[in-house]
């Protein structure tokens, strides 16, 4: 029976009318004036007395072969709108992605109001984009004025990059399945106090190339050896990878990452005992560096004084005024602006120490215009102790010799972070390295060094 009663919905005799339509067309000697819709309290036995008819069983095969829903049959727009849906979420979804691979936020400012016109978010990247894409799409504009049903709520937002976040991290888990690899992990404290742990796996593919894939950050309670642990093997059973597979692991060398009693890499061993573990070659350049130039007297005081140069120039918008007007009248134009002396990481220092030596007139003229211009008792003497450090041979010497030494430093240093690079290979640029500096300490090379600090002694 196509209906049950003679009393149908609207939306039913839409269907019925839709299914006579196609009665008549599968029957050419039926006439158009004769689509009546059946009423009254015979309607039923001539639905019954149609349903066995040819015309009735062909219409039913034509429905019953299309792929279209009774919708789209029902209402022809129906299939353009759902295409311009489609069209929309498309857009979306890639401005979305555009945004997380450039790590941008995508939220912006809320604005209050009375209606649902006035209030919502503005000024966001998210939506700005949008707007930048309409300008080539009309109907993307008429999209985004749409006061619901648009796929673009905060809610909606974060749906899609979890998804995307979900289909890379398939990704790389297939791809690392079945695979040896290795386990890289570091912690670290945001800015909300709360301690996040950060995981990498390396592996090398069917074709011999090296990848380092970042899998997250991860909250810890707590930054103990068990946490991390626990952390660590529920990632990779989440990924559904195996310990068994795990060759390596690199941390630094914080007690509870290198312990050798209790510390993550001893409890990993435990679990697969040909993780072995390395101590990341970076964190080891850094306290190498640390130790050295420490041990040495001028070097240590040399450091000192230029962190406080680089805050008293960084951090005084009236001296870093001060500073550019007399470095553009006396230094050439290639020579850099102060660097900020980084006080944790020695490796990427070399360019404050650069950036000081070249500058070393502009900062000695600097001192004088800003002591005059400082009514502080303790700024002045700052200022003073600095412009006084500037004018001894020890510390225009420590600059020089931490200069050329730390600038191989950082290349060395940026060379162990490529990340196609090799442990055999790393051993050897090490080795290179140390065979520069002990060609550095060489009678004829202290010399001509000698002679160059006296020379721009001279100037200075």
């Amino acid at each position: 029976m196509i209906v049950s009663s003679a009393s149908t919905a609207w939306w039913q005799k839409g269907v019925v009318w839709a299914v006579l339509e196609l009665c008549a067309t599968s029957h050419p000697k039926m006439p158009s004036s004769r689509l009546v819709f059946p009423t009254g309290k015979k309607a039923l036995e001539k639905f019954d007395k149609h349903q066995s008819s040819l015309s009735h069983r062909d219409a039913v095969d034509q429905v019953a072969g299309t792929s279209k829903n009774v919708g789209e049959m029902v209402r022809k727009g129906y299939t353009e709108e759902k295409a311009e849906n489609r069209k929309m979420l498309q857009i979306i979804l890639s401005s979305i992605c555009y945004l997380g691979r450039q790590g941008l936020a995508l939220r912006g400012r809320y604005k209050a109001g009375d209606t649902a016109e006035e209030r919502g978010e503005c000024d966001s990247n998210f939506l700005q984009l949008l707007k930048i894409r309409a300008e080539d799409n009309p109907s993307l504009l008429n999209w985004i004025k749409r006061l619901q049903s648009k796929f673009t709520s905060p809610e909606v937002q974060n749906e899609m990059l979890s998804i995307m976040a979900l289909v890379i991290l398939r990704k790389i888990a297939s791809e690392v399945s079945g695979k040896w690899y290795t386990l890289m992990v570091d912690e670290t404290t945001d800015l909300s106090n709360t301690e996040q742990m950060v995981l990498c796996l390396r592996y090398v593919d069917n074709n011999l190339d090296v990848h380092e894939e970042v899998i997250g950050l991860h909250s810890l309670e707590s930054t103990s050896a068990e946490t991390i642990v626990a952390t660590i093997q529920d990632i990779l059973l989440r990924l559904n990878l195996k310990i068994d597979n795990c060759r390596g692991q690199c941390y630094d060398g914080a007690a509870s990452m290198s312990g050798s009693k209790s510390g993550v890499s001893t409890r990993l061993l435990h679990l697969e005992p040909r993780a072995l573990y390395t101590h990341c070659y970076g964190h080891a350049l850094n306290l190498a560096a640390q130790d050295t130039l420490k041990g040495i007297k001028v070097m240590g005081d040399s450091l000192d004084t230029a962190y406080e140069i680089t805050k008293l120039i960084k951090k005084s918008p009236k001296r870093d005024s001060i500073f550019k007007k007399f470095k553009n009248d006396v230094s050439f134009s290639g020579s850099p602006g102060i660097r900020i002396l980084c006080p944790t990481r020695w490796t990427v220092r070399a360019e404050a120490f650069t950036s000081i030596a070249e500058n070393y007139q502009a900062l000695k003229m600097t001192w004088e215009a800003a002591r005059d211009a400082v009514r502080d008792t303790e700024m002045r003497a700052r200022i003073g102790g600095v412009a006084a450090q500037m004018d001894s041979f020890d510390f225009y010497f420590g600059i020089e010799v931490g200069r050329k030494l730390l600038n191989m430093v950082d290349n060395l240093s940026r060379t162990l972070q490529v990340r196609d690079i090799s442990a055999c290979e790393g051993q050897t640029v090490v080795t290179m390295t140390l065979k520069t500096f002990q060609s550095m300490r060489s009678d004829e090379n202290f010399r001509l060094f000698w002679e160059y600090i006296e020379h721009e002694i001279s100037k200075n």
